[in-house]
C-alpha cells in the first residue's frame, strides 16, 4: 500500500477496510472512481469463492455459492460463475467471501449430497461417492429437465472441472449429472441370477425368438421414436450391453433390447445369398425363423407337456418339412 505520506507499507487484508471518498475540486469524477476502488480494495477478486447475500429481487439465490470470474466496469458488478453452471453479475455488497477450508469441513461433516462444492469438498465427494465408472444408474430429481428422470445409463467417468459424472445414456447420448441426480439402477434379470429359474432367465434375455439373421421391426422406443417401424437384420447378441446388435436397412448399426423388436417377414430383396439359403421356407410364412433363432414350443397336441419349453433352431429338414430344434 502507498500511504498518503508517501511511504510504502504491506498489510494483511484483515487490517484494511475501504475508506469513504474524498471529494475535491480537482477530481469531479471521484465518486465513480471511488466506487470502482471500493471493489478493488475489497478482498474479493477473480477466482474468489463467494456466497450470495442480501438479494431482494432474487432472494432464492441468497446462500448459493460461486466463483468470481472478473470485474465488469460497464456494469459495475462482478461476473460470477455459480456452482450450478449458470452465470450471474452481482454487486460487491451482495458477495461474501467463503473460506474454502471451513466450507469443505462443514460439507464433509453434514455429508451434503450436492456436487456444487468448493474444490476441496468436490474431492471429498468423489472419494466417498457410491458411484463408479461402469455402474448402471437411473436419473432422478432433475427439475430443469424432468423428462430425463427415470431414464437409465452407464457411468463413464468423473469430470473434475464440471463437478459432475459423465454418463452414456441407453439411447446413445452423453450427459453429465450431479451425484445427487443419480441412483443405482434396478439390476436387470440375467440368466446368471440365482433367483430365476431357467425359463424366466431365458425370457429375461430373449422374450422373443430372436437370433442372428432374424428380420426385425423396431417398436416401443421412447427415446428415439423416429426409429419405430424401421426394419433391420439381427447380427449378434452383445453380452456386455445386454442388447442385440442390428444392421438397419439404411446401413446404420444399432443396439436394441429384445423388448424393442418384433419379428418381421424376411425380405428376399435385402437378404444375402447365404441368408436366403439359411432361411429355407418355414411351415408358416409369417414367422421369420432361421438357424440360431430362439423359440418357444406351442400348440402341440400329441406332446402337450412340451408346450412352453424353450429351444434354439438348428436347421431346416427338407425331408421332414420341419425345423430341427435343440431344446
Amino acid at each position: 500500500v502507498r500511504m498518503d505520506d508517501g511511504s510504502g507499507k504491506m498489510f494483511k487484508t484483515s487490517n484494511m477496510k475501504p475508506t469513504g471518498p474524498e471529494t475535491t475540486p480537482e477530481s469531479p469524477g471521484v465518486s465513480e472512481a471511488c466506487e470502482v476502488s471500493s471493489h478493488i480494495a475489497s478482498s474479493v477478486g477473480p477466482s474468489s469463492r463467494i456466497r450470495i447475500i442480501g438479494l431482494k429481487a432474487q432472494p432464492h439465490l441468497n446462500g448459493e455459492l460461486g466463483t468470481v470470474v472478473e470485474w465488469d466496469d460497464s456494469e459495475a458488478r462482478w461476473k460470477v460463475r455459480m456452482d450450478d453452471g449458470s452465470g450471474k453479475m452481482l454487486k460487491p455488497a451482495n458477495l461474501q467471501l467463503v473460506d474454502e477450508r471451513v466450507q469443505a469441513t462443514k460439507e464433509k461433516i453434514v455429508a451434503v449430497s450436492s456436487c456444487a462444492f468448493s474444490e476441496a469438498a468436490t474431492s471429498f465427494d468423489t472419494a466417498t461417492s457410491p458411484l463408479v465408472p461402469g455402474m448402471r444408474i437411473e436419473v432422478c430429481g432433475l427439475q430443469a429437465r424432468p423428462e430425463l428422470n427415470g431414464q437409465c445409463g452407464t457411468v463413464v467417468e468423473w469430470e473434475e472441472s464440471e463437478g459432475r459424472w459423465k454418463v452414456r445414456m441407453d439411447d446413445g447420448s452423453g450427459k453429465m449429472f450431479k451425484t445427487s441426480n443419480m441412483k443405482p439402477a434396478e439390476p436387470e434379470a440375467t440368466p446368471e441370477s440365482p433367483v430365476m429359474n431357467k425359463v424366466s432367465a431365458a425370457l429375461a434375455r430373449e422374450p422373443l425368438p430372436l437370433g442372428p439373421s432374424s428380420r426385425v421391426r423396431i417398436m416401443g422406443l421412447k427415446a428415439q421414436p423416429h426409429l419405430n417401424g424401421e426394419l433391420g437384420t439381427v447380427v449378434e447378441w452383445d453380452e456386455g450391453e445386454g442388447r442385440w446388435k442390428v444392421r438397419m436397412d439404411d446401413g446404420s448399426g444399432k443396439m436394441f433390447k429384445a423388448s424393442n423388436m418384433k419379428l418381421a417377414g424376411l425380405d428376399p430383396s435385402t437378404a444375402s445369398p447365404g441368408m436366403s439359403e439359411a432361411f429355407a421356407p418355414p411351415p408358416r410364412g409369417d414367422v421369420a425363423l432361421g438357424p440360431s433363432s430362439r423359440v418357444r414350443i406351442m400348440g402341440l397336441k400329441a406332446q402337450p407337456h412340451l408346450n412352453g419349453e424353450l429351444g434354439t433352431v438348428v436347421e431346416w429338414d427338407d425331408s421332414e418339412g420341419r425345423w430341427k430344434v435343440r431344446m
